[in-house]
Parts: structure tokens; C-alpha cells; sequence
């Protein structure tokens, strides 16, 4: 069985496992993300940032008052945007996702490519 957070059934990483533990003690933040990310789908939209949501999620909501004060991490989106997608099927497609660092040894060495290659880094453009 494939599982949301990878494509090749490897154990979860370490970021896996701290995600599962925050996504269990924490379950109303995958319920304001789906309701957030449904909203948006429902309106039109079909492609969305999930860290567009968190920070929404950030901006509305005072996560002290909810009984406990923690830190939404942003290690968090990626694998909210893939379990969002897995288990809503409205919402297939609706994030952009990259493989995520740390998983296969494809990924890695591509990785490693970028960043060894040298860019120019382009002017700033000053138009808003």
C-alpha cells in the first residue's frame, strides 16, 4: 500500500513521525485547513498554497485560546497538503507538491544537482 507521504512505501522520516504525532494531539488544524481548502475549491479556484493556508490559519485563529499554546510549523505543510489531497477527493490536485528531501535516493541526488549548479541571480524587477 502507497502511503500520503511518499511514493515508494519507505518508513516515514523522523518529519513524518513528528507530523503524525502534531496531526493526532492537534486535530483541528487539518480541520481548519480542509474547511479552508474545500471553501476555496468550492468558489473556483483550482490550484492552491498550502502555506497560504497556514497563514490564514495563522492570521484567524489564536491557537492559545484553543487550551493549549504550540507553534504551527511550516516542516507541517507539505504533509498536510498531501494527506489533504489523499483523503478528500475534491481536493485531488488542489496543491502543488515536490518530493519531499530526505525520501528516495532519486530525490537526493537531484537535489544535490541543484545545488551545485551555479545561477546568475536575476535583477529585481521594481513593477508591483
Amino acid at each position: 500500500m502507497i502511503e500520503w507521504w511518499n511514493k515508494e512505501n519507505e518508513e516515514p522520516t523522523a518529519l513524518v513521525r513528528d507530523f503524525m504525532a502534531f496531526d493526532a494531539k492537534h486535530p483541528l488544524i487539518y480541520k481548519k485547513l480542509r474547511k479552508l481548502a474545500l471553501e476555496l475549491r468550492r468558489k473556483g479556484i483550482r490550484k492552491y498554497g498550502i502555506k497560504a493556508l497556514f497563514e490564514m490559519i495563522r492570521y484567524h485563529h489564536s491557537f492559545p485560546a484553543m487550551g493549549e499554546e504550540y507553534k504551527l510549523s511550516n516542516n507541517h505543510a507539505p504533509y498536510y497538503a498531501r494527506k489533504l489531497m489523499k483523503e478528500e477527493e475534491e481536493l485531488h490536485g488542489f496543491f502543488d507538491v515536490r518530493p519531499i528531501r530526505g525520501g528516495s535516493k532519486q530525490w537526493k541526488s537531484a537535489n544535490k544537482r541543484q545545488l551545485t549548479e551555479t545561477n546568475e541571480p536575476k535583477p529585481m524587477d521594481d513593477t508591483y
